[in-house]
């Protein structure tokens, strides 16, 4: 594959940033200059699909070229091709399908086995990744703790323009997969499993996640908290729109916890969320969250935002899990956010506007009295967000608790959150709300 590429065979035109440029760019923080320059003797042009046999093709480098076209890389019929890597930062209109992306760590000044990314004006655009495996071969499961923080890799970084990631398994990973200030993106029909920090990292404008599976994150040493997705960012750019629908989130899944080292709650994980970052036409519905912690869907700071028909449950034995909108941490309120139709275990926006006292509101919300920045929040002022019909407030105890004539909230008592032992099970124990069945065009 790399000789195709040497003796310019496959790639239109080669986007290409001087070395003094570079490294002038590192030192400066400035954009770096991109040249595009004509290939002469190209043979694979946009519109052609280039076959791949089994068998070991190494670290592969398409970094740089672009087509008029998508040329199609994909293996051929029952053939499993495996790359060590794979680079695509500053290409343009590649399909690549049917591959494997392994090895034990990943290449020399990168943390990720599939990079979409490079700085500066030639962002990457009009990639497709569909059916990939991605991994470690680092076991997780068997890795020392120390040993896996130390050496694996990321699963894939995607920053650019027009990207889509459907059908991979990204697996044995620090973080599976990053969207880093990207536009036009769609990650779609994946599994996301054994990994041990983030599921999914977003941040950038018209991002979809639909329809993936995200389960068994796994402690380690690492001191950055674990989430099944997670939204970033700053106040100095506004980001979204983001879609984010139909995905299961799951702490551990019963076969995960059955196997060595498989413990629940250690280390907890969050679910669904936004701490950090400007973030406007925020919609997550219909996703089920099985998180091992506090925060099942929390978004901080957000505006013009919808939270409708999810389920969201503490795994049974480990804390209650509630949804929540709350101010940005610099006290930023939110705006226009409505929560409707869902069902959790908690919903802390609810303290405002209770008929109980707060004291009581805190204890029934299940929030850690030593949390002195969520207390702070729900004692200070939570304006911009509305608890709308068809919440659905589910509670372990068999007598509704105290709170439970709060007519704002449907009420279920004696739930027990079992730990499912695959996604199937999970999706059957708790189903998502009847209005998810309907696709909507926004969803």
């Amino acid at each position: 594959m790399n000789q195709l590429v040497a003796v310019g065979l496959l790639g239109e035109r080669q986007r290409r940033v001087a070395r003094a440029d570079r490294i002038l760019s590192r030192l400066t923080g400035r954009i770096p200059r991109v040249s595009l320059e004509e290939r002469r003797g190209v043979r694979v042009r946009g519109g052609d699909m280039l076959l791949l046999a089994s068998g070991e093709y190494g670290d592969v480098d398409l970094s740089g070229l672009a087509n008029s076209g998508f040329v199609t890389i994909a293996a051929a019929p029952g053939a499993r091709p495996h790359f060590t890597s794979l680079d695509l930062s500053r290409a343009s209109h590649f399909v690549l399908r049917g591959i494997t992306v392994t090895a034990g760590r990943a290449p020399p000044e990168r943390r990720q086995l599939v990079s979409v990314y490079a700085p500066g004006e030639a962002r990457a655009d009009n990639i497709v990744l569909d059916d990939l495996d991605i991994g470690s071969t680092l076991a997780i499961a068997a890795t020392p703790q120390n040993a896996f923080v130390a050496r694996a890799p990321d699963g894939i970084v995607l920053a650019g323009d027009c990207l889509t990631l459907t059908g991979a398994e990204v697996h044995d990973a620090m973080t599976a997969v990053e969207i880093y200030r990207a536009r036009q993106v769609l990650i779609a029909d994946n599994t996301f499993r054994d990994f041990a920090i983030d599921g999914i990292q977003y941040s950038g404008r018209s991002i979809v996640i639909c329809d993936n599976i995200v389960i068994d994150q796994w402690p380690t040493s690492s001191l950055l908290h674990p989430d099944c997705m997670q939204g970033t960012g700053s106040d100095e750019a506004a980001f979204g729109p983001v879609l984010i629908t139909g995905n299961v989130c799951i702490r551990s899944i019963g076969l995960r916890a059955a196997r060595p080292g498989g413990h629940v709650y250690d280390g907890g994980w969050q679910g669904i969320v936004i701490f950090d970052g400007h973030w406007s036409g925020v919609m997550v519905r219909c996703n089920l969250v099985l998180p091992a912690a506090g925060h099942g869907i929390a978004l901080y700071g957000v505006d013009d935002a919808l939270i409708e028909g999810n389920v969201v449950l503490g795994l049974n034995g480990g804390p209650a899990s509630w949804i929540a909108a709350l101010p940005a941490k610099n006290g930023r309120q939110s705006t226009n956010v409505v929560i409707r139709k869902n069902q959790a275990m908690a919903f802390l926006n609810a303290v405002k506007s209770a008929q109980a006292p707060f004291e009581t509101m805190i204890d029934a919300l299940g929030v850690n009295r030593e949390d002195s920045e969520i207390l702070a929040m729900l004692r200070g002022e939570l304006s911009g967000v509305s608890v709308a019909e068809g919440n659905v407030w589910q509670t372990a105890q068999v007598a509704r608790p105290p709170l439970g004539f709060d007519e704002r909230f449907e009420w279920t008592t004696g739930v027990q959150s079992k730990i499912p032992r695959d996604v199937p099970e999970a999706r059957q124990i708790h189903p998502l709300p009847e209005a998810c069945k309907v696709k909507t065009d926004a969803g």
